[in-house]
């Protein structure tokens, strides 16, 4: 992909991560993957995480986002990715970080996507990627 084509897709994910969070845009089947790569692509996590924790819509999106859809595909896709995302150190600091397991409950509580990800480990349905996820939920 170019320069040019990148640039674009992340001024696309930046405007669907802008209107999410300000409750212009809701999450729907279309664009929970979407929603997820958004997240990733901001260049600064704690920023990120801060304006999705304290948005009024940001928080209900993410969680939307990852009750949408549980199939092995997002369970090895954008789920993966976005746990990734979440590793990054300065987010297990802030507020000795309460923050990041805030967003970590989201995934685990209710259990739609929690109990998704056991399932396809159990029968052998995530990729590397999704088990390192997987793995670091754990811990």
């Amino acid at each position: 992909m170019s320069d040019r084509a990148i640039n674009a897709r992340s001024s696309r994910l930046r405007n669907l991560f802008a209107n999410v969070l300000s409750g212009k845009q809701g999450i729907t089947d279309a664009n929970t993957s979407l929603f997820l790569e958004a997240i990733c692509d901001q260049s600064d996590p704690a920023t990120c995480i801060q304006r999705l924790v304290s948005s009024g819509h940001g928080f209900l999106a993410l969680q939307s986002a990852l009750r949408i859809n549980t199939s092995p595909t997002f369970l090895n896709g954008p789920l993966p990715s976005f746990l990734r995302y979440l590793q990054a150190p300065e987010l297990k600091s802030i507020c000795g970080g309460d923050i990041l397991r805030q967003v970590i409950s989201k995934i685990v509580e209710p259990p739609y996507t929690w109990n998704a990800f056991i399932e396809a480990v159990k029968s052998n349905q995530i990729n590397e990627d999704g088990l390192d996820g997987f793995l670091w939920l754990l811990l």
